[in-house]
């Protein structure tokens, strides 16, 4: 999944901006490599060789505001709060919340998206159903086929109605996706397993 999105941004650079309240050797070796991709603006942090917008006070509402107002093509939260840059995106876009998806590369080298992937995002079947519509778009945008995963707190059916209740919801969303013609399953509940069989999980909830 990375590589293709690391030809992507070799193709065209842009004006990326990351947001850092602090540094060490590994973030500053970090910053020097994303340079082959992208013009890289360090917002938060005073960091040499690097466009800086220092900020001491509301790192993170300055970071989300250069996007909105479009000064940069996208952004990366960095080790700033997340409250601050979600928040103002929620009040700019007019957002009741702000979902997320990650792209994780475990320790056996499989990459794949997952999300919902915050504690207060995905606790409904229709915010699951919801974001799952648009991480498969943006897969395809990508040009990466979506292969999606949907998960239940457990796999046996009859055990206690919260797991009944996990199960038809993953099974719910499955049959949504498959009628946009998005290939889905439902792959019990081990997120190791699932990884073998789909390129995108989606957890029964963003813990």
């Amino acid at each position: 999944l990375s590589s293709k999105i690391l030809q992507l941004a070799k193709k065209k650079k842009k004006r990326i901006a990351i947001g850092l309240i602090q540094t060490n050797t590994q973030i500053i070796a970090s910053l020097n490599k994303a340079k082959k991709y992208a013009d890289i603006v360090v917002v938060g942090a005073k960091v040499k060789g690097f466009e800086c917008i220092e900020d001491k006070n509301k790192p993170g509402e300055t970071l989300a505001r250069i996007l909105v107002e479009k000064k940069v093509a996208g952004i990366v939260r960095g080790n700033l709060v997340a409250g601050e840059v979600m928040g103002v995106f929620a009040k700019e876009f007019g957002y009741e919340q702000v979902l997320r998806v990650g792209i994780v590369r475990d320790l056996k080298g499989r990459e794949f998206f997952i999300g919902p992937g915050g504690v207060a995002e995905g606790n409904s079947m229709g915010q699951r159903l919801e974001l799952a519509l648009k991480v498969c778009d943006l897969m395809r945008r990508l040009k990466i086929k979506p292969e999606v995963g949907v998960l239940s707190i457990d796999e046996t059916y009859d055990r206690t109605e919260m797991i009944n209740q996990s199960i038809d919801e993953a099974e719910y969303i499955v049959a949504q996706l498959k009628e946009k013609k998005i290939n889905a399953k439902w792959l019990g509940y081990a997120i190791e397993k699932a990884v073998d069989k789909a390129n995108y999980i989606v957890p029964p909830n963003g813990i």
